[in-house]
């Protein structure tokens, strides 16, 4: 017997439809002799023939006798049915913590967590979590019990987040695999931690963003006592008497001064105890930033403030369209997604999920047309995302691109808190540990029902899938997206001109023909500003190369150069500052390191300068993805090159990783794919690809950044194993002359 289905091929390495309507015969024979053989053909072309089992379509999807797949398999994103009496949760957003309202403060201490998706209940997990007080949306004081989804912390530019840090971890167990020999592991006395406000661009010193901070326990097995004269306490784990002079060592108190022009968006905090980052943010160790006044940046979504141009408007406005727990009120509702790659590090149990929010599969509920910002970050340790809105069929159960109303899954509006250019169009966005996207999503067909998915393993991300290593092919259903029955939600633009929309059989639910479409008017709009703190991203991509004579003259206080330029490594002669080239390499013997070095927390890897423009070449020198990570700023993707024999299937095509490839193709040295690289804006992660090179620009321009801090791997359980290099920043301006007073001054 055959089937004959269809479905939409995607451009290599993008996961955006070729031909978005195009229709392809998927062709599988199933023979029963006693022993089921199964071919698969694309167009003639077979996919796979395995002999003597059920055919495996997808690493978690099994084709059984009668040509079916199973449902995405996952161990707590089980589907629910009513016959378990257990209903499926709503999306709810995260708590929120009003930073602009009051303090902060995060205990993290070891706790119970439960999660419920397979139908049976709930599971207790035990993990390491954040307990919190803080000012809630009406600036009530709030206290939250210790919980896997601990508050998403609202902020604005220009202001003060106050936040103290309580220390109550139980001393380190060593968990399976091995830990670098570090005073914290050799002497077992303390589980320390810290904390990184992760994308900030903010001083790296005490008391801000330092992550080279050790904030020790108050949980010890036995705390030596201290020296009989001091008797006012304070030196040591649960010696805080009332009026304590010295204060507890387990309680650290941080005041990040976010400056005014900072980027508004998404960013995320979490441990960054090195050697234990991994198993404590496994553990639960993570939550949300939202720093807000992103419709200064994005007209689009601007509701209410005056002097900035009117975004999206309803064609019949509603007071219910704004009652989902706004927090900061836009033009269209929004939802805030936290993802954690749950894999119950403290114990024993297998389950295998991406929570959203703490929660297991909610449904998401959205209204024909119906516009909603998301704001999606992938806050765990290890895993990838790559997500998808998808319809699985109920014939076959093979998944395809929903593009509601016949468009694109997602508008991409930004990236690791950086706004884009322009918006991005696509049907997926593969996010690495760390990386966030906000995007908008219009609600399709009327009543129906689809998926909010990792995909890394089907037929729709197949180039994707070479990014990624064996641990992280498999996808998950994340959420239920379900269409309600109300009416269409229509829009204008700001002038009040209606926008038009059909439906999948082309009848126009909204406007009329002759009407901008709601897609062109989406991807059309540009931010005010791409960027206010850092250098604009096109003006930066045009750097050329200083000329070092040239450079140095000005250095010595002779005439600028003719335009800004990319800082020459051989404008130094200190090697640590000529540095450019970081070789990310795993030597062995459960190790990681860049250029040779395993880290190490007194030695200084890496020295820039105040007010240089720096391009980097990072190196994946291995056969497994990392992620690279800087602190305190953001840098600018230019180029990438991927050597040939590692990627069979030849170059990407038109895209790659959501960017434009220039000219839309990569050219070919025989060794490596080149891929020059539009400018779309700036990250603060980005994927290497096994065998790659990726080359950055970073504007070392901002003076408050001057210190040390790190760049790393940012899948952690590399990190803590020495993917990481300590980055001393210098301001070779900050000595004044006239300011030195006698007899320091000639």
């Amino acid at each position: 017997m055959f089937l004959v289905s269809t479905f939409t091929f995607v451009s290599t390495f993008t996961g955006e439809a070729i031909a978005d309507k195009g229709d392809f015969p998927i062709r599988i024979d199933i023979n029963i002799n006693g022993v089921p053989e199964l071919d698969i053909n694309v167009n003639g072309v077979p996919l796979n023939r395995v002999p003597g089992t059920a055919t495996q379509f997808k690493s978690e999807q099994q084709i059984d006798a009668t040509g079916n797949v199973d449902e995405f398999v996952n161990a707590c994103t089980l589907e629910r049915t009513d016959g378990d009496g257990i209903a499926q949760p709503d999306f709810q957003n995260p708590p929120f913590a009003n930073a602009d309202q009051g303090p902060v403060t995060l205990n993290a201490t070891l706790g119970e967590f439960t999660l419920e998706g397979d139908g049976t209940g709930e599971t207790s997990y035990q993990g390491y979590l954040y307990g919190a007080t803080y000012a809630g949306l009406r600036r009530v004081e709030t206290t939250l019990d210790p919980t896997y989804t601990p508050p998403t912390i609202e902020v604005s530019p220009g202001t003060r987040l106050d936040l103290t840090l309580e220390n109550n971890l139980p001393v380190n167990v060593q968990l399976a695999g091995s830990l670098p020999p570090t005073k914290e592991n050799l002497e077992n006395q303390s589980q320390y931690t810290n904390i990184h406000y992760h994308g900030f661009n903010v001083s790296p010193l005490l008391g801000s963003d330092d992550v080279l901070v050790e904030v020790h326990s108050n949980v010890t097995p036995n705390p030596a006592p201290p020296p009989q004269f001091i008797d006012n306490g304070g030196y040591y784990p649960d010696d805080d008497p009332p009026g304590s002079t010295y204060g507890s060592i387990a309680d650290y108190q941080m005041g990040v001064s976010i400056p005014d022009i900072h980027q508004s968006g998404l960013f995320w905090y979490h441990s960054h105890a090195h050697s234990m980052s991994d198993n404590q943010v496994r553990g639960g160790l993570s939550g949300g930033i939202v720093i807000k006044e992103t419709e200064e940046f994005f007209p689009l979504l601007n509701r209410f403030k005056k002097g900035i141009k009117g975004g999206i408007k309803y064609l019949n406005p509603s007071r219910r369209q704004f009652q989902d727990e706004e927090f900061d009120v836009l033009s269209v509702p929004q939802k805030v997604m936290m993802f954690k790659d749950f894999n119950d590090v403290l114990g024993t149990k297998q389950a295998d999920c991406f929570p959203l929010n703490g929660q297991v599969n909610p449904k998401i509920t959205i209204k024909p047309g119906e516009i909603q910002f998301w704001r999606i970050a992938n806050i765990g340790a290890d895993r990838y995302m790559n997500i998808a809105l998808e319809t699985i069929a109920s014939d076959t159960n093979i998944p395809s691109f929903t593009e509601p109303n016949g468009n694109t899954n997602f508008y991409i509006l930004a990236r690791d808190g950086d706004v884009v250019k322009e918006p991005v169009a696509t049907n997926s966005v593969l996010l690495p540990p760390a990386a966030r996207v906000e995007l908008l999503v219009v609600g399709g067909e009327t009543d129906s029902e689809y998926h909010l998915v990792s995909d890394l393993d089907t037929h729709l991300t197949t180039k994707q899938q070479q990014w990624v290593n064996d641990a992280n092919k498999k996808s998950y259903k994340l959420a239920t997206v379900g269409v309600t029955t109300d009416a269409p939600v229509c829009y204008t633009d700001d002038e009040g001109n209606p926008l038009s929309l059909q439906d999948e059989s082309g009848t126009y639910i909204c406007g009329e023909e002759g009407d901008q479409t709601l897609d062109d008017y989406i991807k059309t709009q540009t931010p005010y500003k791409v960027d206010r703190i850092l250098p604009d991203p096109d003006i930066l991509a045009d750097f050329e190369e200083c000329e070092p004579e040239e450079f140095l003259t000005a250095r010595a206080g002779g005439p600028a150069p003719e335009k800004a330029c990319i800082t020459p490594s051989d404008a130094y002669s200190d090697p640590l500052t000529q540095e450019r080239t970081f070789n990310f390499q795993a030597p062995g013997g459960g190790k990681f390191a860049i250029n040779d070095k395993v880290y190490s927390g007194n030695r200084i890897d890496k020295i820039s300068h105040i007010g240089d423009t720096e391009e980097w070449e990072v190196v994946n020198t291995t056969g497994a993805p990392h992620v690279f990570h800087i602190h305190q700023l953001d840098f600018l993707v230019t180029k990438v090159s991927l050597t040939k024999s590692q990627y069979p299937d030849g170059p990407p095509e038109g895209t790659y990783n959501n960017y434009t490839i220039k000219n839309g193709e990569c050219t070919d040295d025989g060794e490596n794919y080149i891929c020059p690289l539009e400018t779309q804006g700036y990250r603060d992660v980005i994927n290497l690809p096994p065998m790659s090179t990726t080359t950055i620009r970073i504007p070392f321009v901002n003076p408050f950044i001057a210190g040390i801090f790190v760049y790393h791997c940012h899948i952690l359980q590399h990190e803590d194993m020495g993917m990481m290099q300590n980055l001393q920043v210098v301001d070779p301006n900050a000595y004044y002359e006239p300011l030195v007073p006698e007899p320091f001054s000639k």
